[in-house]
C-alpha cells in the first residue's frame, strides 16, 4: 500500500497586535505554539511538518523542537490583511518547485493549546472517510453556546436590537445545530492546490466547546487558561 505523504502547515507570522508575541506568548510555561508542534511530531503521520514565518525568533524556537526551517514566509505575505489561503499556496507552491509533492494538506493553527495527537488521529480516520473526492475537506467545528439565531446588536441609540425578530420567541430546540471553526485543523487533498479553481466542500469534525479556544485576543487568551486549568 502506498505510504500517504501529508504536509502539516503551521501558520505563525510575527506582528500579531491584538497579542504581542502571541505565538510566543506562555500558556502553562509553554510557547502557545509548542502545543501545536508538539502534537504534530507526536503524531507521526506527518512527511513534513512546515512553520511558515517570517519570524526568526519563531522559526528558531520551532527548530529545538526538531522542525528545521525549509523557508521563511515572505513579508508580502504577513501582514495584518493577508489570509491564509495564500500562505497555504505559497508553502505548497515552494515545496513543489523543490520537488515536493504531499497527497494531503493539513493546516494547523498555532494558536488552539487544547490541540492534541488524538483529535489530530480521530480527524484522520474522519478524514479518510471522504478523501475519495478531492474536492472534500475537513473543518474542526465548535457548536456556538448560545442560539444566535437569538443574537442582537446596538442600533445607532446605544439600545439592544435584535437582529431577526421572527426568531426570539422560538424555542432552542427549534433551532437547527449552528457551528463555527474551532480553529484548530483543516485538512485538504493535495490536488486541490494543483488548480486554483478547484471548490471544496467541507466536513466537520466535531469538538465540544470546552476543548478548544482559539486564541486570536487577551481575553480568548485568559478564558483558554481558565479552561485548561479545568481540563487538567
Amino acid at each position: 500500500m502506498k505510504k500517504i505523504k501529508r504536509l502539516a502547515i503551521i501558520p505563525a507570522r510575527a506582528g500579531s497586535t491584538r497579542i504581542k508575541n502571541k505565538n510566543l506568548k506562555l500558556f502553562n510555561n509553554k510557547p502557545l505554539i509548542y502545543y501545536s508542534i508538539k502534537s504534530s511530531l507526536e503524531s507521526n503521520l506527518f512527511s513534513k511538518i512546515h512553520v511558515s514565518s517570517n519570524s526568526d525568533k519563531i522559526l528558531g524556537y520551532s527548530n529545538k523542537l526538531g522542525l528545521k526551517s525549509d523557508f521563511t514566509r515572505p513579508n508580502y505575505l504577513s501582514g495584518n490583511k493577508i489570509g491564509l489561503a495564500p500562505v497555504i499556496e505559497f508553502v505548497v507552491n515552494k515545496f513543489k518547485k523543490l520537488g515536493k509533492n504531499f497527497d494531503e494538506v493539513w493546516l494547523i493553527y498555532a494558536t488552539n493549546p487544547f490541540i492534541n495527537t488524538n483529535i489530530i488521529k480521530e480527524c484522520n480516520k474522519k478524514y479518510k472517510k471522504i478523501s475519495n473526492d478531492p474536492k472534500n475537506a475537513l473543518m474542526t467545528v465548535t457548536k456556538y453556546n448560545y442560539p444566535i439565531n437569538w443574537a442582537q446588536k446596538l442600533n445607532k441609540k446605544g439600545h439592544l436590537e435584535i437582529i431577526k425578530r421572527k426568531n426570539y420567541n422560538k424555542r432552542s430546540q427549534d433551532f437547527s445545530k449552528i457551528f463555527c471553526d474551532a480553529g484548530m485543523i483543516n485538512i485538504y487533498s493535495g490536488k486541490k492546490f494543483l488548480n486554483k479553481r478547484n471548490s471544496v466542500k467541507y466536513f466537520p469534525y466535531e469538538i465540544p466547546i470546552y476543548k478548544s479556544v482559539d486564541i486570536d485576543n487577551i481575553e480568548d487568551f485568559e478564558f483558554a487558561k481558565a479552561m485548561f486549568r479545568i481540563k487538567k
